[in-house]
């Protein structure tokens, strides 16, 4: 077993306390010189005398690293020994660092070279460690997962990754933290409510106790009925001594210092202060957000490389790698030239939400219209990031316009309703062009180049 050891003043005690418990132990200074190093150690103890503006950069770009991603990272302060998630005695750290390499080379595809699979492969070697989000009142919506965002690189948004992967089975939520009311369009928290008057919309407006005369039936703030310390009403001068005799209190309580009406309810608006768009309440959004571990399912995906982290556009639809795809296609192609009544379409997709927030509903819903539009013989994949292929067989032109006409329809109405996002939508017939000297990757191309 290697260890690095980095600290700023070396407790020789200390030192052999650990030598003797892990075996080598390699020394560093500094944390500067830990990365000159380029060390592969089994893992790693860290003094948190560093301070944390210093420690949480290394831990970023440690478990940004495909060789160092998992690496069990033990925390010292003051001589004592702790993980992330629970103190650690000195004799429980080889215990501690052998269950996590014993669960890493379980791990039989080591493919590393997302974040998504770097995450799910930490949390398959931490059992017992829970996604746990933290509050953070500088984050637009007030909470972040620390072990998800030490990961992530930032491309797309890491909670609709969770989402994407609860859907699966292959995270489960675990606790309910909290509910966030957010705005729809780029899903920040950071929200500035206001009462308005109903009639004008002017912020100028004051709650007072109004009164109801019986006599006149005449409304008005209190404030309009004393005179001389007596109730008078103004209209008809009648005095007003016993309330339920002679008046009462209307249902009215606020009054406009500009319009000059009064109103029973205040009308309610609601302003982001980070994409400055004005809503009503109804239109917010409301996120829950959960503590989330990793399923049995997912464990066992995570195991074998076969989780499906395409995004929810593939969720619950025929997804194949992209490598499949190509073989798939080839045969149809074959299949076609043979048979020449045998027909296929082909459609690309590009979705590229206007931020990653607003993206989040946008591509959930369309994910929910896709999976009721597209038949379980479809397949699906991936040519990039944003951009989905789908694989329609025994689909002729007609019938490839129609559901092309559809998708459309539903983007259109889904940016009228929550907020613009570019989509691009490109298609193929083999009813309709010659496919006779392509191949499936020309065809790909060919149908991607329309985007």
């Amino acid at each position: 077993m290697k260890v690095a050891y980095i600290a700023q003043n070396i407790n020789n005690t200390l030192l052999g306390t650990l030598s003797a418990e892990l075996g080598e132990i390699i020394l560093f200074n500094s944390i500067e010189d830990f990365v000159a190093s380029a060390l592969i150690p089994t893992a790693l103890i860290v003094s948190t005398g560093f301070g944390r503006e210093l420690l949480q950069p290394l831990i970023n770009s440690l478990r940004k690293s495909d060789q160092l991603c998992l690496t069990p990272i033990v925390w010292e302060t003051d001589g004592e020994f702790s993980t992330y998630y629970k103190p650690l005695p000195v004799n429980e750290l080889k215990k501690h660092i052998l269950e996590i390499i014993i669960l890493v080379q379980e791990i039989e595809v080591h493919n590393y070279s997302s974040w998504e699979n770097r995450v799910l492969a930490y949390f398959y070697t931490r059992p017992a460690f829970h996604i746990i989000p933290e509050l953070d009142k500088t984050k637009p919506i007030f909470y972040y997962y620390p072990h998800v965002e030490q990961f992530y690189d930032g491309a797309e948004d890491y909670f609709f990754w969770l989402e994407e992967m609860t859907n699966q089975n292959i995270l489960a939520k675990t606790r309910l933290v909290d509910r966030i009311f957010c705005c729809s369009s780029c899903f920040s928290a950071l929200l500035k409510f206001s009462d308005l008057c109903p009639h004008c919309g002017s912020i100028n407006i004051r709650n007072e106790k109004f009164v109801h005369c019986f006599t006149c039936g005449h409304v008005a703030p209190e404030s309009q009925f004393i005179k001389d310390g007596r109730m008078v009403c103004p209209s008809c001068r009648t005095k007003l001594r016993l309330i339920g005799e002679d008046y009462d209190r209307p249902l009215e309580n606020g009054v406009c210092l500009d319009c000059g009406n009064y109103h029973i309810d205040s009308k309610l608006s609601v302003v982001c202060l980070t994409c400055n768009k004005t809503f009503s309440t109804e239109d917010l959004s409301k996120r829950p957000i959960y503590e989330y571990k990793l399923t049995d399912a997912g464990r066992a995906q995570t195991k074998f490389g076969t989780v499906n982290s395409a995004g929810l556009i593939v969720n619950e639809l025929n997804y194949i790698v992209i490598n499949q795809m190509l073989f798939m296609l080839d045969w149809i192609v074959a299949m076609q030239i043979r048979y020449d009544k045998e027909r296929f379409g082909l459609i690309a997709l590009q979705i590229i939400p206007n931020n990653s927030a607003s993206g989040y509903d946008l591509m959930l819903e369309l994910a929910r219209f896709l999976r009721r539009v597209v038949r379980t013989t479809d397949m699906c994949s991936k040519l990039d990031h944003n951009t989905f292929i789908f694989l329609l067989p025994n689909t002729d032109s007609e019938g490839l316009t129609i559901l092309v006409e559809r998708i459309a329809e539903f983007v259109k109405s889904m940016e009228l309703k929550q907020g613009r996002f570019e989509t691009k939508i490109a298609w193929f017939s083999s009813g309709v062009e010659d496919i006779s000297d392509l191949t499936a990757r020309e065809l790909l191309e060919k149908v991607s180049a329309k985007l």
